[in-house]
């Protein structure tokens, strides 16, 4: 982790467009030269963010997603900015849209075919011992060669074995949190989504369905 001053971060930034914000500042910076600077607060004294900060788990997650062939983004750089109290990674612009604007755009068709292979993309992260807490519809890219891409996967571990059914059903619970993906997947399905699911995955149905229902899984009724 490299550490910079406050003027060479200025500098870096200067013409830098703002893509997210919070009460405490800019989150997520575009470059003119497109590439995305994204800040993270430390926000305790004394926590885990500062053995690993989030910046240098950012990083790691995305290394482990290229070993294990899962597109995501390509880490440039990781800095440390003392005088903000704040830590960034730095990486080339994905290019690619979020699954939320590519559902928005599509035919009915062409979303039935984006939700079956999103049901088919969960299944291998699954398998792969991938569990993404930040699953959202905003999370996943379609990128211009037609593949799924991870972003925002600070919150992300990597698991030596498959995950597990309470996990799963946990996992894509998150999918049915936002009010506007949940529409989004109830307009073509939830119930061919997770059949498609169970289709690629190792997780019994009788399995999964007991998950679902000890966690409170939003999919319990797209079970019935």
């Amino acid at each position: 982790m490299q550490t910079i001053s406050e003027t060479d971060f200025q500098k870096l930034v200067a013409e830098a467009r703002i893509l997210e914000s919070d009460g405490f500042g800019p989150k997520v910076l575009l470059t003119p030269e497109q590439r995305v600077v994204k800040l993270f607060r430390r926000k305790h004294t004394i926590s885990s963010s500062a053995f690993f900060p989030y910046a240098a788990r950012f990083a790691a997650n995305a290394a482990k997603l290229a070993r294990l062939n899962v597109p995501t983004v390509s880490i440039s750089a990781i800095w440390r900015i003392p005088s903000q109290k704040r830590d960034a990674v730095i990486y080339p612009l994905l290019p690619g849209i979020t699954l939320r604007r590519a559902l928005a755009a599509a035919t009915t068709e062409e979303r039935l075919a984006l939700v079956l292979r999103l049901a088919e993309f969960c299944a291998r992260l699954h398998q792969l011992g991938i569990h993404f807490r930040s699953l959202h519809l905003g999370n996943i890219l379609l990128t211009p060669d037609d593949r799924f891409a991870l972003i925002d996967i600070a919150d992300l571990r990597c698991h030596h074995f498959g995950l597990g059914p309470l996990a799963r059903a946990r996992n894509l619970g998150a999918l049915l949190r936002l009010n506007e993906d949940r529409l989004a997947l109830e307009a073509i399905g939830t119930t061919l989504f997770l059949n498609r699911y169970l289709e690629c995955s190792t997780t019994p149905r009788p399995a999964f369905a007991l998950a679902c229902w000890l966690s409170r899984s939003p999919w319990r009724t797209a079970l019935i």
